[in-house]
């Protein structure tokens, strides 16, 4: 009877981490297949957006790019900017901008942190009188939709939209930017926020 008690609860144990392991790969899955749809992905290693490598593609390239895959874009050849699927996106240097004035067009924050993990550093900032919200990933700044995180009861959520994003091809250290600035905590209120940061001080 023990033997057949241990063979069950190996079989279940087994069944178990299968469907675990299942559910984490399908999650992830999900994560990396909703960021491809809108255009996100890694290109000869580098962080990329409808195939713009940051740091590599210029203006003008860029713009070829877009008009090959059949979109609409609109060059500003003075600024560098061009404007596509509601979106400006700005090749600099080393950088690529990627800015939604709306906050709906880019993906959610949720769906950033589903792919890569939490941010290495998540503090609020004031910028032109509006406050922000900045995740710094590896190779990535996210920045969270402003005007909704004037009061500290605003939550960060899975669901917070994302006014800009910068990729960066020269961010060759995950953690450098880590050492200094403010750690991630969960998805929660700011209030929350400013209790946690006072308490680890």
């Amino acid at each position: 009877m023990r033997r057949f008690e241990r063979n069950v609860t190996a079989l279940v144990f087994a069944f178990s981490l299968m469907i675990v392991s299942a559910r984490l790969f399908g999650t992830s899955s999900a994560a990396v297949n909703d960021l491809q749809a809108k255009g996100f992905d890694t290109c000869d290693g580098k962080p990329c957006f409808l195939g713009i490598i940051a740091g590599v593609t210029s203006p003008e390239d860029a713009f070829k790019l877009l008009q090959k895959q059949g979109r609409e874009p609109v060059l500003d050849e003075i600024n560098g900017i061009i404007l596509v699927d509601k979106l400006k996106v700005t090749p600099l240097g080393s950088r690529l901008l990627i800015e939604d004035s709306t906050g709906t067009v880019l993906p959610t924050f949720g769906q950033f942190v589903a792919r890569y993990g939490p941010p290495c550093i998540f503090e609020r900032v004031d910028r032109n009188a509006d406050a922000y919200a900045v995740g710094s990933f590896y190779g990535m700044f996210v920045n969270l939709q402003e005007n909704r995180l004037d009061s500290n009861s605003r939550r960060i959520d899975v669901n917070s939209g994302i006014v800009r994003l910068e990729l960066d091809s020269k961010d060759e250290c995950p953690k450098c930017r880590c050492i200094f600035g403010k750690p991630w905590f969960r998805f929660t209120t700011w209030r929350n926020y400013e209790r946690h940061w006072a308490e680890a001080r």
